[in-house]
């Protein structure tokens, strides 16, 4: 076990490991998409037809990143871009039938992944870890 107490360290080090893990696992599985195309698409699946700054902001992903993610995505075949009836200046992303198919296939191995995580833990743990991590949302609060 590590004995360290820089937990800001210890923070992306574990974020950075697992998301290595997750790559390299959704690769294997022969998905296409990435944890961060994965992210996009499960907002989609929550809400579908969002603009690009509802996106950029949900994600903190600055806008030139998003375009970048979303021309990935619609280029796969997994999200459309149509006009925003309300502002024809805009585009709303919507997923597709194919991308749905695709977050589902990643989801089972992010799901696994999950449950790896909680195994070598009891529910009161898993408990205090979540509420270490949710205390980051409210300390580190981002001002828009």
């Amino acid at each position: 076990m590590i004995q360290d107490d820089r937990l800001i360290y210890l923070v992306f080090r574990a974020q950075h490991q697992l998301l290595t893990y997750l790559e390299t696992e959704l690769s294997k599985a022969g998905i296409a998409i990435s944890t961060k195309q994965a992210g996009l698409l499960f907002l989609l699946r929550e809400n579908n037809l969002q603009t690009m700054s509802e996106l950029s902001q949900t994600l903190t992903i600055e806008g030139s990143a998003m375009t970048g993610l979303v021309d990935r995505l619609e280029r796969y075949g997994f999200v459309n871009r149509e006009i925003n009836p309300d502002d024809r200046r805009q585009f709303r992303i919507g997923i597709t039938k194919r991308g749905l198919e695709e977050l589902s296939r990643a989801e089972k191995v992010i799901r696994k992944t999950n449950e790896s995580i909680k195994s070598d833990f009891t529910d009161q743990d898993i408990d205090a870890f979540k509420k270490v991590l949710n205390s980051f949302f409210k300390k580190f609060k981002l001002d828009k």
